[in-house]
């Protein structure tokens, strides 16, 4: 079994994750059709919301992918980029 430590590191981390996903989706949303990553890697509006709509997000995560979207889709005029999700 795992130790409480473990649990908690492994939920901080699927936490991560998914707010580091927000971010991206609101940068990209706001750059437009597509992100280019630091890696140099293009990312599209579709990678996103085939990502909120997954199997992998629901592991990681109780949130709604879909309430996520529609908020940060809502948000990004009024707010820009920032790390407040």
């Amino acid at each position: 079994m795992y130790t409480e430590e473990e649990l908690i590191g492994a939920e901080n981390l699927a936490g991560a994750i998914v707010h580091q996903a927000c971010i991206d989706f609101k940068r990209l949303l706001l750059s437009g059709r597509t992100y280019q990553r630091h890696d140099g890697k293009v990312e599209t509006q579709e990678t996103y919301l085939k990502f909120f709509k997954s199997e992998w997000f629901k592991l990681l995560t109780d949130m709604d992918g879909e309430y996520i979207v529609q908020n940060i889709a809502n948000t990004k005029i009024n707010k820009g980029v920032s790390n407040d999700i």
